[in-house]
């Protein structure tokens, strides 16, 4: 049985600084997101894209940046080497669309940020912002409303 308690699991998790390696695999990746835009970028001036994106959001996912991602984290495969759980120790953002690319609406270079897997993933998905906050207020004011109706030592910690 594993020891490890995955960041999921976690009341909070925080993060190191992004090496160096991971603005370079940024920039890579967003050569592909400009392409499907018509959009053509030097590398020089992808990697500075990148940097000042990255310094908007402190160094974090967009939906984590004003509390230092503490809910945010990796997807679990990243954290396995040749099958040996290795925690990466930085967040290890992904390109997410403000506007979701499911809903074939035209993409420009301020549509994109930069995004957690939990947040990629799990709470962005398929929602124009403006609905998915109305869909987390609601689910805010259920969680609220359960958790009044549940004595202190029902609730967990």
């Amino acid at each position: 049985m594993s020891t490890h308690t995955p960041p999921h699991f976690r009341d909070r998790n925080e993060w190191s600084s992004l090496p160096d390696t991971e603005v370079e695999r940024l920039q890579k990746t967003l050569s592909n997101h400009l392409r499907q835009m018509n959009i053509s970028m030097t590398k020089s001036a992808r990697t500075e894209y990148v940097t000042t994106l990255l310094a908007k959001q402190n160094q974090m996912c967009a939906f984590g940046k004003n509390v230092g991602g503490i809910y945010c984290w990796n997807e679990p495969k990243e954290n396995y080497i040749d099958g040996v759980y290795t925690e990466k120790t930085y967040l290890k953002l992904q390109w997410g669309h403000i506007k979701p690319r499911c809903r074939k609406e035209e993409q420009t270079i301020g549509d994109l940020c930069l995004l957690c897997a939990r947040c990629n993933n799990q709470i962005q998905t398929s929602r124009h912002l403006s609905q998915l906050k109305a869909e987390l207020l609601s689910k805010i004011e259920h969680i609220d409303s359960m958790i009044s109706s549940t004595t202190s030592s029902e609730v967990p910690v």
